[in-house]
């Protein structure tokens, strides 16, 4: 995106608990999940919001690593337990890439057979936790649910849906082959909570977002805020690909199974690779444009004939561009 709030820069993965305590989207102070259930209610909604918004990557970023240290400090008698975090710490900043966009989404990529060779001595078994970005979101969503529970008085069934809800909308764990990523949209995040419980928060929702106006790179769709991808998901139509490199443009139709927004998703975890003239330019130069939304109902066949129209158009087929037919 072009909006230079939309920008994404590279984060120093926390070495240690008070490193991690000074990450200012962390919100020093919110790391125990006990803390929240005794802040005076009247006064503590933005605090809750702030701290549940944080508590999503708390659990991963510090929770699961101290865990696996202590873990194996107590099988592993000959370690001493300053060397294990040590070289747990070496091996996660090699094989991982902590991402912070201006927007306030966060994005965690681990390449878990990286981290596990890096970090061998220990054995898979050990490691396991570290790479398990789903159980560390499961261990955020019964500690945020409980919390929920306590300061507000809900049913354990009301909190848990609420907190369902947060995470299916704000939330997202991928996977492809050896990688693992969890992002989290925490201002989303904190709108969702707000509008649930029925508290204010200064927090606003996004503007509407006009899809057929903007441009998005090889890292955006990557790191896309779940606004705009649930927007990508809800109409199918037909996009553009274009190589910045030497302007061969590729146009490309998606429907059902998530639309424009399940396609780029799979382009963002290595499936351009799929396409043959795709598969050998670097993605890093691709730019992404919609070109056309079509009604939710639009039959397939109509959907592919739109795709048809804009190849003509554009003129990509192969030479010119990199349509194989």
């Amino acid at each position: 995106m072009t909006d230079k709030n939309e920008e994404i820069h590279q984060a120093t993965w926390p070495g240690s608990f008070p490193e991690a305590k000074r990450i200012p989207w962390l919100k020093p102070g919110f790391e125990d999940p006990k803390k929240v259930v005794n802040w005076p209610r009247r006064d503590s909604n933005r605090q809750l919001l702030e701290w549940a918004a944080s508590r999503s990557l708390w659990v991963w970023l510090v929770g699961t690593f101290r865990k696996t240290v202590t873990t194996i400090a107590k099988q592993r008698a000959g370690y001493q337990r300053e060397a294990i975090r040590q070289s747990l710490h070496e091996a996660i900043v090699r094989a991982s890439r902590l991402e912070v966009a201006g927007d306030g989404r966060v994005c965690v990529t681990l390449d878990t057979a990286r981290f596990r060779q890096a970090a061998g001595g220990f054995g898979r078994e050990l490691l396991e936790p570290v790479c398990d970005l789903s159980a560390a979101v499961q261990r955020a969503r019964t500690e945020i649910s409980g919390a929920l529970q306590q300061a507000y008085n809900l049913s354990v069934q009301r909190a848990e849906t609420l907190i369902d809800d947060v995470f299916d909308k704000a939330i997202r764990v991928a996977s492809s082959g050896e990688t693992v990523s969890l992002t989290v949209d925490r201002n989303r995040v904190m709108i969702l909570l707000a509008t649930a419980l029925g508290i204010e928060d200064d927090t606003a929702e996004p503007e509407p977002i006009d899809l057929l106006s903007m441009t998005w790179s090889f890292d955006d769709i990557k790191m896309m805020p779940l606004h705009v991808m649930n927007a990508l998901e809800e109409r199918p139509g037909v996009y553009l690909i274009t190589d910045r490199s030497d302007g061969k443009q590729y146009v490309g139709s998606a429907y059902g199974g998530g639309n424009i927004g399940g396609r780029w998703r799979a382009y963002g975890e290595g499936r351009w690779k799929e396409n043959a003239l795709l598969a050998a330019r670097n993605p890093y130069h691709f730019e992404f444009r919609v070109l056309e939304l079509l009604d939710p109902d639009t039959a397939d066949s109509e959907v592919i004939q739109a795709e048809t129209r804009w190849k003509r158009k554009l003129g990509t087929y192969a030479p010119h561009g990199l349509n194989a037919n």
